[in-house]
């Protein structure tokens, strides 16, 4: 590590110890906002699309204040994912999706709804989320993060999780701000946001808020940090002639939001772009050089409408346009066995589509409420497909310019010959109904019962997704809830119309797909005091008609056992195609709990998952990820002027990997110690340190075939001026 990188680092925390006590009548903030019992009182909405305390939402909800995100360091949503209950997250596992996602058990990007602001920003063409470095937080007044299965409001995606970054609004408190950061590895970071309320003529309120951040880093050496991963697989081949050696890795990301509201209309505006090495954290030979780029960008255009029929009723209309799009410069480039390249592919990909949705919320009652919506939606995609190296444009036919592949299907017969086009463009609509009635039968209990019905011209099924919930409050302190949900997957188009060719397999594409189907059984129990809130949640998830790729392995998985790519029969090859197959449960508990009095906030979690899948009668575990979890955290203010925070995550060993790659030590138990600690030299001013993996311990997590590499020791100082 630089020794002058060491020097600033102990320069800037020694300044801040020597005139800390001479600060300490510094008008800030008070250190906690609220308590506990208050924050359990924080209205949410991800659960049932309206306002209610969490202790009355018909799931576990988990909420991650502005508080937190301020004391913890939080910059993006990668920093949220890796300190909740029940995720298990890879942050540097495959560049084309970024951090990896799985929640209690379950892995897939695909599978969790990102919103912000109640808006849906995952790509309309249901590939897996995007979480790289270009998703920001820091203008969250909170995160509410919904576990299990929530199609029955949110239709196709919503089985593992919904999470709900809600940002601050114009007339929020300290809400516009100017921050820059610094760090090792060429780290360089810049936020600024913004915020007022204006009072129009007409009496009204308009809400303008909004921010931009920049976030840019060359990562760490991994040749350096994992040595023996790195002779593995690239010592002597062409990747050291590439760039390669040294190793070249890079992150970088940009987000930007606008929001304008008065009280019955808003729109909003969202945005992000990001660029990666495509190797990412890969366990493949993927070369990491500047010509193996991945580049994305996702835009998002919400408008919405309130009318108010009466006190009682009222209509929520809204219109969604949703744009992603992957950048044609970007490309793969894998290595072969003899050091040579396997394939050199530039890839390209857009997804868009429009929403129309209209709901009715009727209150009948002070104890019953009732809603009613229905969505349309229409989605034009061109499916992620290799283009031509050069000349291709990218508003000209897609279909003709990526050309053909062609295969035949017995040796010998000319007549046997099949012809496709090796790009996909899809034109359908989706469509779906749905209610949900919640009643508060008296003071201690409130049912909530909930019905949709979807509609998907690519699929033969009319996926029905249900919810039911119990919540029993036995006083001011112990609530107990039961919830039972049904979700859906509808098979993205990414999955079922991918095609390549390699020395011995055809991938094809494929029609037959049909959506993966989710049910989950919860019991959560919560006790909250003014200073503690514990609670803990057993769950049973199920699901079935699983959806595996078309180089998964399995016997469904293969259209054809001998197919040829000459006439005379001298090139086999075994045609394969994207397929359903198969079941899982899995089953845990979720622990979490939080302490807070006078200048100390602890948090912990533990969580325990059992989980198999059984796929043509065979019964498999965990996919590499880890059974057990552990979080701890504590933020200390030991003066008015000053907050430390240092945290660890631990996780089991990753269970069920087959290739390591020289990665057996870092996949042992990993774990980071992290480190974060601000200062406050004026009251709207503040400095901050920040260390991920104290440590240096060097991990290994769930990657693309084995374990993925992550990142060593980071040192980051930064600024923020609030204005």
């Amino acid at each position: 590590m630089p020794k002058l990188f060491f020097q600033v680092t102990l320069l800037a925390v020694s300044v801040s110890l020597l005139f800390a006590p001479q600060l300490q009548a510094i008008d800030l903030d008070d250190y906690f906002a609220m308590s506990l019992e208050e924050l359990l009182m924080v209205e949410v909405v991800t659960a049932s699309k309206r306002s209610q305390t969490i202790n009355k939402a018909p799931a576990m909800v988990y909420v991650i204040s502005a508080e937190d995100i301020n004391h913890r360091g939080y910059s993006i949503l990668s920093d949220v994912l890796r300190d909740l209950p029940g995720f298990d997250t890879t942050e540097y596992g495959g560049a084309e999706f970024g951090t990896d996602i799985s929640v209690r058990g379950v892995p897939g990007n695909n599978k969790v709804i990102l919103l912000y602001d109640n808006v849906r920003v995952n790509s309309p063409g249901g590939e897996p989320m995007q979480i790289r470095g270009d998703i920001s937080v820091r203008h969250a007044e909170r995160i509410e993060i919904v576990y299990g299965p929530g199609s029955t409001l949110y239709g196709q995606d919503a089985i593992n999780a919904v999470i709900n970054v809600v940002t601050k609004t114009g007339d929020s408190h300290r809400a516009s701000e100017v921050s820059i950061a610094f760090g090792e590895h060429a780290y360089k970071d810049a936020f600024v946001s913004y915020a007022n309320a204006t009072t129009l003529k007409n009496g009204n309120t308009l809400q303008l808020s909004t921010y931009f951040q920049w976030q840019d880093s060359e990562l760490s050496d991994l040749k350096e940090d994992y040595p023996q991963w790195w002779q593995t697989l690239y010592e002597g081949s062409i990747a050291g002639d590439l760039g390669g050696d040294p190793i070249q890795r890079w992150d970088e990301g940009l987000n930007f939001n606008l929001n304008l509201e008065t009280q019955e209309n808003a729109v909003r505006v969202w945005y992000r772009e990001s660029s990666r090495s495509c190797a990412g954290g890969a366990a493949q030979t993927l070369v990491y050089s500047d010509g193996c780029i991945w580049t994305d960008k996702s835009l998002v255009i919400d408008a919405s409408n309130q009318v108010h029929f009466s006190e009682n009723v009222s209509l929520h209309s809204t219109i969604n346009y949703r744009r992603s799009e992957v950048d044609p410069e970007s490309r793969y480039l894998n290595l072969a066995g003899n050091g040579q390249f396997s394939f050199s592919n530039r890839k390209y990909g857009l997804a868009t589509g429009i929403k129309v949705e209209e709901r009715f919320d009727i209150v009948i009652s002070d104890a019953l409420f009732f809603k009613v919506g229905v969505v349309l939606k229409d989605h034009s995609t061109l499916v992620k497909a290799t283009i031509p190296e050069q000349g291709f444009d990218v508003n000209g036919n897609a279909i003709q310019q990526i050309g053909e592949y062609s295969y035949y299907t017995e040796a010998g017969d000319a007549n046997s010959l099949v012809v496709k086009a090796s790009g996909t463009e899809l034109h359908y609509q989706t469509s779906a109904v749905y209610l949900e009635l919640d009643y508060a039968i008296n003071d201690a209990l409130g049912l909530v019962l909930g019905l949709r019905k979807d509609y998907d011209e690519r699929i033969d099924q009319r996926p029905f997704s249900p919810r039911a919930a119990a919540i029993y409050h036995f006083n001011d302190h112990l609530t107990l809830k039961y919830i039972y949900t049904e979700a859906f997957t509808a098979a993205a188009p990414y999955f079922a119309y991918v095609n390549f060719i390699t020395p011995s397999v055809i991938v094809d594409n494929t029609d037959a797909l049909e959506a993966e189907e989710a049910l989950s059984h919860e019991i959560n129990i919560s006790w909250t005091e003014q200073y503690w809130l514990t609670g803990i949640s057993l769950y049973h998830n199920e699901q079935k008609n699983l959806i595996h790729v078309a180089n998964a392995g399995f016997d469904f998985n293969i259209a054809d056992s001998d197919v040829y790519l000459d006439e005379a029969g001298t090139q086999q090859r075994v045609l394969l195609q994207a397929a359903n197959g198969g079941d899982s449960v899995s089953e845990g508990v979720d622990i979490y709990t939080r302490y807070q009095w006078q200048a100390v906030d602890l948090w912990a979690s533990l969580s325990y998952v059992d989980y198999e899948a059984n796929i043509e009668g065979d019964k498999r575990g965990l996919e590499r990820l880890s059974s057990k979890n552990v979080r701890l955290g504590a933020t200390w203010q030991p003066m008015p002027a000053m907050q430390v925070t240092p945290s660890l995550v631990y996780r089991s060993t990753p269970e069920n990997i087959s290739v390591f790659n020289g990665l057996e030590d870092e996949t042992d138990n990993p774990y980071w110690l992290n480190l974060y600690l601000s200062y406050h030299p004026a009251s709207n001013v503040k400095t901050y340190l920040r260390i991920d993996n104290m440590t240096d311990n060097r991990i290994a997590l769930r990657g693309l075939s084995g374990p993925a590499p992550q990142e060593s020791r980071s040192i980051r100082l930064g600024i923020t001026y609030q204005y």
